[in-house]
Parts: C-alpha cells; structure tokens; sequence
C-alpha cells in the first residue's frame, strides 16, 4: 500500500492507495476527535473519493473502528455514493459484530458491500493492463513526452559536431608544412603526386568544417575559407610554381583562425607561412612572411615612425682629426669687425717672420 503524502497527518482516516483502489481506515468514532480535524479530513477523503480517474474502487477498512456513531456512519455512507455515482466499485472490509448489527438497523446493508479482505484487495485493488493505461493516462502522456523531448534534445545534440578547433588548426598547418618542405626538396614530379593525394584529405576537412562553421566558431569559418577558397589553387597538381596569390591570402586566413585558436586555448600554435616569395632557381628571395606570421612588407602591421638614418662619418686621415678648421671663419670674422683705416687697429702679424732671428756678436 501507497500511502497519499497530503494524508500523512491525518488522524482521524488514514488515506493509502493499491493500484487503483483508495483505501480508507478510520482511526474511531468522530466523537474521540476535534471538530476541526473532522472538518478538514472529511473533505480532503471526499475529494480522493471523486478522482475517479486515479482511484475509481473505494475500499472501507474498518478495523481499526469497533464502534462507530452516527455521524461517523453518516460520512462512510456519503463517501460509499460518491464512489458509486461515478461508476467506481467499493467494499466494506474488516466490520466488526457491532458495526454489522448497526448497519442493519439503518438498513445499510443494501448499500455497503460488506466483503473479506483478501477477497476485496484481490478484486478491487487488482487491474488489468487497460485499465492501467487509461487510469495513468496523463501520467503516461507526460512520461511519453519527456521522453520524447529528451530523445529529440539527444538527436539534435548528436547532430552539433564538437569545436575541433585546436585539431583542425594543427591537420591544416601540418599539411603546410609539409608542401613548404617539399616544395624547396622535391623534384616537379614528386610534388605534384605529393598534391594529388594530399588534397582529398584536406578536401575532407573542408567538408566536416563546412557543418560546424557557425558564428559560434569563427576560427572554424576563417579554417574553411582558407581550405575551400584558397587551397585548391594551391594544392593543384597541375601547377608548376606556386601561386603566390592564393598563398598569400591562404596565410591571412589561417592567420586570423591562429589568433582565435590561441587565445581560445591559451597556446601557442606553429605560424602558417609562405618561406619563399619565387621558386625561381639560381636565386635566394627574401621571405614573405617573418617568424611571427606578419607579412615583411609591413602591409598588415601599424605604422610605426621609422628614424631617418644617418650617414657615417668618414674615417680621419693619420695625423690629422675630424674637428672642423675654424682659421679661415675667424680670420673672416675679425675683418669684418675691423673697419679699414683704423689706427687703433691691431695689425696682422706674419706668423712665419714673427719667428725669432738670431743675434750677432762682435
């Protein structure tokens, strides 16, 4: 038996539930009980009563009342037509000598079916699958349509591909990597095989990422431009040289899916980059891109103010220094200060016969 959680504590009936039978067991007389628990037990048991889609069969237990008054008689007879008038089946089980004899002189025995226990429980508390299903009805309904709801949450989860992000960067830049290898090793030939089976595979990552590349995922959409847009001019068998344009832009998508990925993950992932600008033989191009993934040229870095450079100064000759010669500006200097005429004037002096002469002696 199933006992109902609002009825738990009731003291004056004691509510249990067996399949779809409510059972019903009185504690004694209503004259041994308050007023206000009759009151409200009273109608919480009538109420139970008339949810005939829950429990349509009504089993009065009695075995716990010997003795019953009027009142309490007047409650059970009540609940007995309820159940009855909405097509449900009832027993009366348990009836002790005296309650039988009062039943009969109020003449309920043509109402009350007075049975045995077991034979009641096994009749009334026992269903068949149909009655089952029609009496657990919205039960089943709301059982079916969470199921459902979590079978169709499940499918479409199934159908939401993982952020493969951190891997797929990593395939790409691997395959790459190794083209710019052997690019610079290999004969026409050899590459050009390399090409042909290379680019199914990076073909079939450019399918996967085409199902996951929502906004959600933008290095996954930066990933399949470069794959979808860029690679195929690039991995074409049929190409002698490489085709620096569709590199270039290749390297900036990969570029900006490197930049997400690592900041997603907090690592840092190998540079997709071109190494050489021509494949011209006989010759050593400047690269296009540096270590750090920037393109050399400056074209996709800020401008930055370059300092002017500054001519060397030439090495001085032996014996001499790099100072200026200042004689002439200040020989010019002091004649322009002299005005011509001037007595006052200190004339020039010839520093060469300035020079001491020596002196006879008689």
């Amino acid at each position: 038996m199933t006992e109902i959680a609002d009825t738990k504590q009731h003291k004056v009936f004691h509510v249990s539930s067996r399949g779809p039978a409510l059972i019903v067991t009185p504690q004694g007389d209503s004259a041994g009980f308050g007023h206000a628990d009759l009151k409200v037990e009273r109608e919480r048991v009538a109420e139970l009563v008339q949810q005939n889609e829950l429990f349509p069969n009504l089993v009065v237990d009695l075995g716990d009342c010997n003795y019953a008054g009027s009142e309490m008689i007047g409650f059970l007879n009540k609940i007995i037509l309820l159940n009855r008038d909405s097509g449900g089946s009832h027993a009366v089980v348990n009836i002790s000598a005296d309650m039988q004899e009062g039943i009969e002189i109020m003449h309920l025995e043509q109402i009350w079916n007075v049975e045995d226990e077991s034979s009641a429980l096994r009749k009334l508390a026992r269903e068949n699958v149909v009655e089952s299903a029609r009496r657990n009805a919205r039960v089943l309904g709301i059982a079916l349509a969470s199921l459902a709801l979590v079978a169709v949450a499940v499918f479409v989860w199934s159908r939401i591909p993982p952020n493969r992000n951190l891997a797929d960067y990593q395939l790409i830049a691997e395959s790459w990597n190794e083209f710019q290898r052997r690019r610079q090793g290999s004969d026409a030939f050899a590459l050009a095989a390399w090409k042909k089976n290379e680019l199914p595979r990076m073909q079939a990552v450019e399918a996967r990422l085409a199902e996951t590349a929502k906004t959600r995922y933008p290095a996954q959409q930066h990933m399949l431009w470069a794959l979808r847009d860029h690679l195929p001019r690039i991995y074409d068998p049929n190409l002698k040289t490489l085709n620096e344009e569709a590199a270039a832009e290749f390297v900036e998508e990969m570029r900006a899916a490197r930049l997400l990925v690592e900041a997603q993950y907090d690592v840092e992932l190998p540079v997709v980059k071109i190494d050489r600008v021509s494949e011209e033989p006989g010759g050593d191009p400047a690269p296009l891109y540096d270590e750090k993934g920037f393109r050399t040229d400056g074209s996709d870095r800020e401008e930055r103010p370059v300092p002017e450079p500054v001519d060397p100064e030439p090495a001085a000759e032996p014996g001499t220094t790099n100072e200026p010669d200042t004689t002439n500006e200040t020989a010019a200097t002091n004649d322009a200060e002299s005005p011509p005429g001037d007595p006052d004037a200190t004339p020039e002096v010839d520093v060469e016969a300035s020079e001491p002469q020596p002196i006879e002696t008689p």
